[in-house]
């Protein structure tokens, strides 16, 4: 019975460490094709949009995270 209630526990271990290693070795590199849009820049390109009026700015049609981007303009 102990052993199987270590076993979420080591399951969640040895997955964690399984999407961990690729990381680990290429840093530098994209893992995703979408992580080269620069996801991160979104909020300030919404809230520059959004002060000039640019309702359209604020949407960005190949990323599919706008109300994630709204919300990082937010703070």
């Amino acid at each position: 019975m102990k052993r199987l209630k270590r076993f979420p526990l080591y399951g969640t271990i040895i997955l964690f460490l399984l999407a961990l290693l690729p990381r680990l070795f290429d840093l530098g590199q994209f893992l995703t094709s979408d992580e080269k849009t620069n996801i991160f820049l979104a909020g300030s390109a919404v809230v520059q949009a959004f002060l000039r009026g640019d309702w359209a700015g604020t949407y960005w049609h190949f990323y599919p995270g706008v109300t994630m981007s709204w919300a990082d303009a937010l703070g």
